[in-house]
């Protein structure tokens, strides 16, 4: 089974908070989001299993994901919002998903430049957490 995340959510802060979605919005100490951005760093980098893609917040966008929503095998969609869950089996509903995460794969960074973005916003944390 092929697992494919997306999260759209967003944020940014100061003095030069990462504006790269996922990571804008600070869950915890600065501390934590570094711990946390360097664990998905090593993710990139030794986990041959796993692709991990960072859209970077300085590239221009055309879709705009407006909930989290998992892709299993193109079997099944599973979207989360605010107040539920949702399981989606209906061929209609999953290609709309798949085509979505088409667009944003096309958007993403891999790799060593995935990993030169998350580098770059662990930089921004530890500014932060120094104060």
């Amino acid at each position: 089974m092929r697992h494919r995340p997306c999260d759209g959510r967003a944020r940014t802060g100061s003095p030069a908070p990462p504006r790269d979605q996922a990571f804008a919005r600070q869950a915890g100490s600065p501390e934590v989001m570094v711990e946390q951005i360097e664990d998905i760093a090593r993710v990139v980098t030794q986990a041959p299993n796993a692709v991990v893609g960072v859209i970077p917040w300085t590239r221009p966008a055309h879709v705009f994901p407006g909930h989290g929503f998992n892709i299993y095998d193109e079997d099944a969609v599973m979207v989360g919002t605010e107040t539920a869950t949702a399981t989606l089996t209906g061929t209609a509903d999953i290609s709309t998903y798949v085509e979505l995460f088409g667009e944003l794969e096309k958007l993403a960074d891999f790799g060593d430049e995935a990993v030169a973005h998350l580098e770059r916003i662990a930089a921004e944390y530890r500014q932060l957490a120094r104060g």
